[in-house]
């Protein structure tokens, strides 16, 4: 923490450093994860689109990650090399990657873990 004076005579005491956003951090099978990082992933595959939609489920208390994203036909041949780019980037294994021609709008992230919520 340090403490900073203002040129109009206020003080007040701040962090160091930024270390990143919480808001967004959700934490999936005991792994810190961001959403905003699928779409970073995404970007590096012509074949896939920006739009995306993740869902977390809970089966028998352990967590279960799907990513539905847009793409065209050329894009479902390539999901096992985008499971292992997001499994390497992520450290989660995605257990289910569906491309879909035309997302339909909605929030970004679906939690449906009992007890969990995320705006």
């Amino acid at each position: 923490m340090v403490r900073e004076r203002c040129e109009c005579g206020r003080e007040t005491t701040l962090p160091r450093g930024v270390l990143g956003r919480t808001d967004e951090m959700m934490k999936i099978k005991g792994v810190k994860f961001w959403p905003s990082q699928i779409g970073t992933i995404l970007r590096e595959f012509l074949d896939y689109r920006d739009r995306y939609r993740i869902r977390v489920r809970s089966k028998a208390g352990v967590d279960w990650l799907e990513l539905m994203t847009e793409g065209d036909e050329s894009a479902k041949g390539r999901t096992e090399e985008l499971s292992r780019r997001l499994k390497q980037e992520t450290l989660l294994a995605f257990d289910k990657i569906e491309i879909v021609e035309k997302l339909e709008q909605g929030p970004l992230v679906i939690d449906e873990r009992e007890g969990r919520t995320f705006k």
